[in-house]
């Protein structure tokens, strides 16, 4: 039995049904299989920016959250706390610093923004001047600990550009620099063995229960919509990727898909990677996601489906009759668009020929050849937009400014 309150106020529920916080959930997961190692354990070393995959101020979760607790200096802040909770909450990690490092780029970077009056901060001179200030209150810790390195006889080149690892209260001394330069805050965790391979079985847990709606009804905290189906979810995400380019078996997926209200990107990908129907190459990646799909061509059936299921379909064969193309177990009705009706009842007459416009004109009974080519080259696009919807299938057609023809491929 589903046990409403046990199952949504767990620990491991808390910070898996949001994406933003389930995506830092699976950085951490990811960045622990490199196992290394030092004294104390497998321990890694993050910049912030690492976990900041987008605009986060366009994220409800977020924003509503920052304005409910009045706890954080800003979004970025709000991820550093996420994180640090994260880690101690589902004992995953100890942290053992926060700090920063780059102090002469993390200089040019604040006057950079500052002359540009950059639209994400303020830009009073005062703020500036803070920020300036902040800067070079840590210049002055990073002195003394290079100072304490040359006495203690430790002081070599890579000791001069470690980071500056602070104390407990290293907030006070980032408060603004945080939210400007993300990528020059750094701190440094030792991983948890037994705690992580638990949260590796929890997130499977979690996401096989979000794939049959248990949590249908339990939208994200500081969310401002409802969630869907999970199959309305899928049919959403298919259709999102259906207009981005497929480069072999590959599709770069932005990370402002973390802003689509149709699906649920993070738990989405995570599904079909733990059901083998893609690979990621890394959820810590720059810019976008890169996603292989193992099973070409990409449909609804093929994202949802398990390979034997899939492979028990019969494929009848590709025919078109009364406005109705009849191609891989799908029947896609034409009968109200006429002229992309008319182009596929013409190849279907004959559908191993090359079609030349000429030819295609005649067999409609036009004469004004030249003046309506632009018809049928733009219904073939059409067509193959519709098939493309319903089955994945993106090139049926194949044209040329002279000729059109079926691909021969989905010809029995």
């Amino acid at each position: 039995m589903f046990d409403v309150y046990k199952e949504t106020e767990n620990r491991y529920y808390r910070n898996f049904n949001n994406d933003y916080s389930l995506l830092i959930v699976l950085i951490l997961l990811e960045k622990y299989q490199t196992k290394e190692r030092d004294d104390f354990g497998v321990c890694n070393i993050f910049q912030l920016h690492e976990f900041i995959k987008n605009d986060y101020s366009k994220l409800k979760e977020i924003t509503n959250e920052l304005e409910d607790t009045n706890d954080y200096s800003g979004i970025n802040d709000l991820i550093l706390n996420k994180i640090i909770n994260i880690g101690d909450e589902l004992n995953l990690f100890k942290l053992r610093d926060v700090g920063v490092f780059n102090f002469i780029e993390m200089q040019s970077k604040v006057l950079e923004k500052a002359i540009k009056n950059d639209d994400d901060f303020p830009c009073e001179v005062d703020y500036y001047s803070s920020v300036i200030d902040e800067i070079f209150e840590l210049k002055k810790l990073n002195e003394k600990r290079i100072e304490k390195l040359i006495n203690n006889n430790k002081f070599n080149r890579d000791e001069i550009y470690a980071p500056l690892y602070l104390d407990k209260y290293y907030n006070k001394k980032i408060s603004l620099l945080i939210d400007i330069v993300p990528e020059d805050i750094v701190f440094r965790i030792t991983y948890l063995d037994e705690g992580t391979k638990i949260v590796e079985k929890e997130v499977k847990i979690f996401i096989n229960k979000f794939s049959k709606d248990l949590y249908k009804d339990y939208a994200p905290d500081y969310s401002d919509i409802n969630r869907l189906y999970f199959s309305k979810q899928i049919e959403n995400f298919y259709t999102f990727i259906n207009d981005l380019p497929l480069i072999k078996n590959t599709i770069n997926i932005p990370f402002s898909t973390l802003e689509n209200k149709g699906f649920e990107i993070v738990k989405i990908l995570k599904h079909l990677e733990i059901n083998k129907k893609i690979k990621i190459n890394k959820w810590n990646d720059e810019n976008f996601w890169k996603i292989d799909f193992t099973n070409l061509p990409i449909t609804i059936d093929s994202l949802i489906k398990d390979k034997d299921e899939e492979q028990d379909i019969k494929i009848e064969k590709t025919t078109f009759r009364s406005g109705t193309l009849f191609f891989q177990n799908k029947q896609l009705n034409f009968d109200k668009k006429p002229i992309q009706k008319d182009l596929l009842n013409t190849l279907f007459k004959k559908p191993k020929y090359k079609w030349t416009n000429d030819e295609i004109w005649e067999d409609w009974g036009e004469n004004d050849l030249k003046g309506k080519t632009l018809k049928f080259y733009t219904a073939s696009d059409e067509i193959n937009k519709t098939i493309a919807l319903d089955t994945g299938i993106r090139d049926f057609l194949i044209k040329s400014t002279k000729q059109i023809q079926i691909n021969q491929k989905y010809i029995n």
